[in-house]
C-alpha cells in the first residue's frame, strides 16, 4: 500500500492561506507503512507537492525517468521504469555524498500514479477551501490524469551496457557498471540528472561495494578531496577515466552536472596530490614573487611626505560606487554601470546593465538587463558569451575559480556560472532571508544571512558542505583562520563571535562544528581579526569604542577603550600592533595586552558613508577619512595630508605608495609620492 500524505500544520499557521507558496510542513510518501521521506517535516509545500506530482506524471507521460527535489531536507526522490508495469523508487541524500537513504525498492506503477493522484487532490481541496488558487489548478490536471490512468504507457527498455574500469595508477583499483536498464543510454539534456547515476555494479576500493557505484564513487572522492594525499592519486585517476569513457561513449553525459563533479573533483585531486601547498594564515607574509617595496629610507627621522597628482578623471556611474583594479587600470563600478581606465587616467570604456552589474579581478563585467545576461571582458569591444539569465541581478564583486564565475545575486542568492558558456553551474539560495552576504575563502563560499544561517559550499561544485544555524544575523563576513573561519553574529547590543572548523581537524571534527563561541557586549561590531593567535573585535559599549582580544579557545584576553569620535570601526593588523580606524577618520594604534600607543583624530569633515580599513606600506600608515592622512607608526605624528572635495567613497593603496581615491562626487584622483623630507 502507497500513501501520498501533506501535514496539516501549514492550515492552523496560515488560515488565509495568503502565504502558500511559503507555506511549511511534513511531506510523507509510505510504502507497506514506512515513510521513505522521514524526517521531512519542515519543507515548503508550494515547491515539494507540485515537484512530485509533475515528476510522476511525467513518467504517465511516457517518460522513463523522474525526479523531485525536497531543498530542506536534501533529498531527491527518484524514479526509473523497470518495465511496463513496476517503477523504482530511490531516495538520495545529498548532504554528505551523495548517498542512498535506504535500498531502491521496486513498487507498482498503477499503484504510485494513484497514491499521488489522491494525495495532490486533498492538498489542492485543502488549498481551495481558504482561497488558493493559481498553480493549483495546474497541479489538479495533472492529479486528474494521474487517476485517470488505467494502464501505464508502453515502455521500451534502451539497450544495456556494461563497462568496467580500472586506474592506471593501481590496478586493484576498478569499478563496474551493469546498466541493464539502459539509464544512461536515455539520458537527455533536459531531463532528469540524477536518476542515470543510479547504476548497479560494483566499487572495488579495499572492499567491495555492490550497490549503486557512481554514488559511492563521489562520496569517497569527496572525502579524499578534503585531505588530499598521494596515496589518493590512484583514486583520482579512475574518477578521470570513468569520465571520459562514459562522456566518449553517450556524449549527452558531458551535460550532466553529476558527471561534472566527478569530473572537477578528479580534476581538482589530481592537482591536489601533485602540488602540495601549506595552508595560508591571513597575518603571515604571502610567500612567492607577490612583490613588495622596502620601507622608505631616510638618514633621520621621517618629518614629512609629499603627494602629487598624477591625473584625474570623471567617473560617471550611478550610486553607490566601488573602485576594482585591474592589470590595465582601474575600473569603477555603480548599480547599473560601469567605467574603466587605464594606467593613465584615459577612459577605455563604458558598460550598462539595467538589472545590475558585477566587476570581477581581471576586468570582467558580467551585466544583466531584464532577462538577458552578458559578460564583457577586459580589452573586448564584442560580449564574451550572451544569454537568458533568467532574472539574474547581480551586484557587487564577481568571484572567479577556475572555469566559474561567482556573484551574488538579488543581495541573496550565490550563483555560479561557466565562464566560457555563461550556462549556470549551480545555485544558492538561502530561505526566509532579503539580504545575504557573500565571501569567497580558497575552495568554499560562505553566504551569510540577515536571518542567522551560514552555508558553505563548494565552489567546484555548489554542494552544500555545512549549515550553521543561530538566532543573530551574520553582522559581518566570515574571515579565515587555521583550519576554520571566524565569524561574527550581531544585533543591537548583543553580539557573538565564533570559530567554525572548515576543513576538519586531525582529530576528526566534522567541517560545520562550531569550536567555540563568546558574546560579547558590543554594538555594530566589526570583521574580526586574526593575529598572532588572537581574535580581535572592535565595537561600541555604553557609547565609547572597544577593542576586545580573545585567545584561539575563545576566552576574552584582554579589553582595550578606544577614545575615538566615530561610532563605526575597523581593525587592522599593523605590524605587531594592531591599528582601529572609524568612519570620521580618527585612528588609534592598540599593542597588546591593551596598551594603547597613540590616538590620531581625523578632523571635521563629512564622515565616510563606509569605515574603510587603514592600510599600511613602506613603514607608513594611511587612515582615510575626510581627507587622506599618511601617519608615522611610531609616534602617531602625522606626515602627510590630501584634501578632499567631496567625501570618500573609496580608495586603493599600491606597494610604492601610489594613491587611487574615489570621491564622493565621481572624482578619480591618482596621486604618487613626490618626496620625503627627514631630520637628521
Amino acid at each position: 500500500m502507497i500513501r501520498f500524505r501533506v501535514g496539516q500544520r501549514w492550515r492552523r499557521e496560515d488560515p488565509s492561506g495568503a502565504g502558500l507558496d511559503s507555506a511549511r510542513d511534513n511531506v510523507a510518501l509510505e510504502v507497506e507503512g514506512i515513510d521513505l521521506l522521514a524526517g521531512a517535516s519542515n519543507e515548503r509545500l508550494g515547491e515539494v507537492v507540485p515537484a512530485i506530482v509533475e515528476a510522476v506524471g511525467s513518467l504517465a507521460a511516457g517518460a522513463s525517468a523522474a525526479q523531485a527535489e525536497l531543498g530542506e531536507k536534501g533529498f531527491e526522490l527518484c524514479f526509473q521504469r523497470l518495465n511496463e508495469g513496476r517503477v523504482e523508487l530511490t531516495v538520495v541524500a545529498l548532504s554528505d555524498g551523495p548517498r542512498l537513504v535506504r535500498p531502491a525498492l521496486g513498487i507498482d506503477f498503477l499503484e504510485l500514479t494513484r497514491a499521488i493522484g489522491q494525495g495532490a487532490n486533498i492538498f489542492r481541496r485543502d488549498a481551495a477551501a481558504i482561497g488558493v488558487r493559481g498553480w493549483m489548478e495546474l497541479m489538479e490536471r495533472t492529479a486528474s490524469r494521474l487517476l485517470a490512468l488505467e494502464e501505464p504507457p508502453p515502455f521500451e527498455v534502451p539497450h544495456g551496457f556494461s563497462w568496467i574500469g580500472r586506474s592506471p595508477g593501481d590496478a586493484s583499483l576498478r569499478i563496474e557498471l551493469h546498466d541493464g536498464l539502459g539509464r544512461l543510454a536515455a539520458y537527455r539534456r533536459q531531463g532528469p540528472a540524477l536518476p542515470c547515476l543510479l547504476v548497479p555494479g560494483a566499487l572495488t576500493l579495499g572492499g567491495e561495494v555492490n550497490d549503486r557505484p557512481l554514488l559511492q564513487l563521489l562520496k569517497v572522492l569527496r572525502q579524499a578531496l578534503a585531505d588530499p594525499q598521494r596515496s589518493a592519486e590512484p583514486l583520482f585517476q579512475l574518477g578521470l577515466e570513468l569520465h571520459v569513457g562514459l562522456t566518449q561513449q553517450f556524449p549527452a553525459l558531458a551535460g550532466n552536472p553529476w558527471l561534472e563533479l566527478l569530473h572537477a573533483r578528479s580534476r581538482d585531486g589530481l592537482a591536489a596530490t601533485r602540488v602540495t601547498r601549506p595552508m595560508s594564515v591571513p597575518e603571515q607574509a604571502p610567500k612567492g614573487r607577490a612583490r613588495t617595496e622596502p620601507a622608505l629610507a631616510a638618514p633621520g627621522a621621517l618629518r614629512r611626505l609629499a603627494f602629487q597628482q598624477k591625473w584625474e578623471a570623471q567617473a560617471e556611474v550611478d550610486e553607490p560606487r566601488r573602485l576594482h583594479l585591474t592589470r590595465r587600470g582601474p575600473i569603477v563600478a555603480g548599480v547599473h554601470a560601469v567605467r574603466g581606465f587605464d594606467t593613465k587616467g584615459r577612459h577605455r570604456f563604458r558598460h550598462v546593465g539595467a538589472s545590475g552589474v558585477a566587476v570581477g579581478p581581471q576586468g570582467q563585467v558580467l551585466l544583466a538587463s531584464g532577462q538577458k545576461l552578458w559578460l564583457q571582458r577586459a580589452g573586448e569591444k564584442s560580449a564574451s558569451w550572451f544569454r537568458w539569465g533568467d532574472a539574474l541581478v547581480p551586484s557587487g564583486e564577481l568571484h572567479v575559480h577556475g572555469p566559474l564565475l561567482i556573484t551574488l545575486s538579488s543581495q541573496r542568492t550565490a550563483v555560479a556560472l561557466n565562464a566560457l558558456t555563461g550556462r549556470e553551474a549551480w545555485r544558492l539560495e538561502p530561505a526566509r532571508t532579503a539580504r545575504a552576504g557573500l565571501v569567497v575563502h580558497g575552495s568554499l563560499a560562505f553566504l551569510g544571512t540577515e536571518s542567522g544561517s551560514l552555508f558553505a559550499a563548494e565552489l567546484t561544485s555548489g554542494q552544500l558542505l555545512f549549515r550553521i544555524r543561530a538566532t543573530l544575523p551574520f553582522a559581518a563576513g566570515v574571515v579565515p583562520a587555521p583550519s576554520g573561519v571566524l565569524g561574527v553574529l550581531g544585533r543591537a547590543s548583543e553580539c557573538m563571535v565564533f570559530h567554525a572548523e572548515t576543513t576538519g581537524a586531525p582529530e576528526g571534527v566534522a567541517p560545520g562544528a562550531v569550536r567555540w563561541s563568546r558574546e560579547l557586549r558590543l554594538e555594530r561590531p566589526s570583521p574580526p581579526v586574526w593575529h598572532q593567535r588572537s581574535v580581535l573585535v572592535a565595537g561600541m559599549r555604553d557609547g565609547q569604542g572597544v577593542l576586545v582580544a580573545m585567545s584561539q579557545r575563545g576566552a576574552v584576553a584582554w579589553e582595550c577603550a578606544l577614545p575615538l569620535a566615530g561610532r563605526k570601526l575597523c581593525v587592522a593588523a599593523a605590524g605587531r600592533g594592531l591599528l582601529v580606524t572609524d568612519e570620521r577618520g580618527g585612528a588609534a594604534m592598540v599593542r597588546a595586552p591593551g596598551s594603547l600607543d597613540w590616538v590620531s583624530g581625523g578632523g571635521d569633515g563629512p564622515e565616510l558613508e563606509r569605515v574603510l580599513p587603514a592600510q599600511v606600506r613602506r613603514g607608513v600608515v594611511l587612515v582615510p577619512g575626510p581627507k587622506v592622512r599618511a601617519i608615522d607608526p611610531r609616534s602617531g605624528r602625522e606626515l602627510a595630508a590630501v584634501a578632499l572635495d567631496a567625501p570618500l567613497i573609496d580608495w586603493s593603496v599600491d606597494a610604492r605608495l601610489n594613491l587611487l581615491l574615489l570621491e564622493g562626487s565621481g572624482r578619480l584622483r591618482s596621486l604618487s609620492l613626490g618626496g620625503t623630507l627627514a631630520v637628521v
